[in-house]
């Protein structure tokens, strides 16, 4: 296909993803935290921004850290995929399926309460003792330095080494963080704010010096959001600038914060270099931060001629072996992700250091094919509004606020990762966050009775 006609793809999914927000706009119901916004802004970066700027340089290829992969024969390929799923997600999110499916969704219990308190401090007890028994189970100190010093590579062996559990039970800190802010905010109490900034300061400093900006994403992101929903207000459009700025400063100094080691900055220089204008906007045009169309237009080079199609096995296969640990099975498959990067790049995979991600399009495809993208970004669609309507059935309630706050920054995440990586962190982010306040159901409703008296 000629490039004339790659460009109109270009501008074809641009189209599906800007008209339900110009509409929104014309009806002057416009809501920068509504997920369809988010997905339009995270998938137009991923598949508008970054395949033009490719095309714009006459470059189709994936610049990996070691070589650089030509994609330009599976490129049209890649945005005829983009655009159908584009066009599934946009067509499912505007149906009134999602309203349906969050009418028959209960409110939630009062979120102040004793009890609530208690799990978010049992949930953040349990993400330090986590982190405290991977490092017992790896090298200790050593492991801990190779985090301070961002050495992703060598750390991924001790993480390989031990149970993914104590690796992602860390996670329980954003949920603990952000229910006891909440708290503290609606009851004035500064002993749970302070407490809920220790678990937040925590885990920053485990996964600042990593720069893994998507793990940092429902904390920042979920506490921004959550400030305006209990406001009942919205950001302006400067606060909005700003907090995009800031967003691409921040990821520039992570991703160069990372890799500081081997170009043997102190962090003062790397602040330097982030800040550099070139620097900032380099994230959306180049680099691993919107990789997810060149390295899918690869992986479209092995399915299905050589990785045939799964029929299941790849996400649902994924599902069932993920949880299970290496010790207990020791014939357990590889990832199915590892395996593509395994074939795509085996000298890289071997020596280490390459780590792309496909988006959630590679999966649904290598699966079913076309069908599969087409179902898979449909039932993200219609989840997605379904989140949004019963934000909005319950909008008053804090519990709500704070778990949409939460779950609302899963889109992004979604579109970026695999669905069974995406999944083990809502189970791990979202959900004891959403258990803690079900469970504090009963206990809460003689709580409010007795603090009225």
């Amino acid at each position: 296909m000629t490039t004339a006609a790659q460009i109109g793809l270009v501008v074809a999914i641009g189209g599906v993803l800007a008209a339900p927000l110009a509409a929104r706009v014309l009806r002057r119901r416009f809501d920068p935290f509504e997920p369809i916004v988010l997905f339009a802004l995270a998938y137009g970066v991923m598949f508008v921004v970054r395949p033009a700027a490719m095309l714009a340089d006459d470059h189709l290829a994936y610049d990996g850290p070691r070589a650089s992969t030509d994609v330009s024969g599976t490129f049209t390929k890649m945005l005829l995929l983009a655009l159908v799923g584009a066009a599934a997600f946009v067509v499912a999110y505007e149906t009134s399926t999602g309203r349906r499916l969050a009418s028959s969704w209960r409110g939630l219990g009062e979120l102040a309460t004793p009890r609530v308190v208690a799990a978010a401090l049992l949930i953040g007890g349990v993400g330090v003792a986590s982190f405290v028994a991977f490092l017992a189970s790896s090298d200790g100190l050593s492991s801990l330095s190779l985090i301070f010093r961002g050495r992703t590579e060598e750390l991924s062996k001790d993480v390989a080494g031990t149970t993914f559990y104590l690796w992602y039970g860390f996670f329980l800190l954003v949920p603990a963080t952000l229910v006891l802010f909440a708290i503290g905010l609606e009851r004035r109490r500064k002993l749970l704010l302070l407490a809920g900034l220790a678990f937040g300061a925590l885990f920053l400093l485990r996964t600042v010096p990593l720069g893994a900006r998507i793990a940092i994403l429902p904390l920042l992101g979920g506490a921004f959001v959550f400030y305006y929903l209990r406001r009942s207000r919205r950001p302006s459009v400067v606060v909005l600038a700003a907090l995009v700025l800031v967003t691409l400063v921040g990821s520039a100094f992570l991703s160069d914060l990372r890799g500081r080691g081997t170009r043997g900055e102190s962090v003062g220089q790397t602040v330097v270099r982030s800040t550099h204008p070139h620097r900032i906007v380099a994230p959306l045009v180049s680099g691993p931060d919107t990789e997810m169309a060149p390295v899918l237009a690869a992986a479209l080079s092995q399915i299905p001629s050589k990785l045939h199609y799964t029929y299941g096995r790849t996400i649902l296969g994924d599902l069932v072996s993920r949880p299970i640990p290496r010790a207990l099975w020791s014939d357990k498959p590889e990832p199915p992700r590892d395996k593509l990067i395994r074939s795509l790049w085996p000298v890289e995979r071997r020596k280490g250091g390459i780590n792309p991600e496909f988006s959630v399009l590679l999966y649904f495809f290598w699966d079913f094919g076309i069908p599969g993208v087409v179902v898979g970004m449909l039932v993200c669609g219609v989840g997605a509004r379904a989140l949004f309507e019963y934000f909005r059935n319950y909008r008053h309630s804090t519990a709500v606020q704070l778990l949409y706050s939460l779950a609302l920054w899963f889109v992004v995440i979604g579109l970026r990762n695999s669905p069974i990586d995406t999944f083990v962190q809502l189970v791990f982010v979202v959900f004891p966050a959403w258990l803690a306040v079900r469970l504090s159901e009963r206990r809460g409703v003689r709580f409010a009775a007795a603090v009225s008296r």
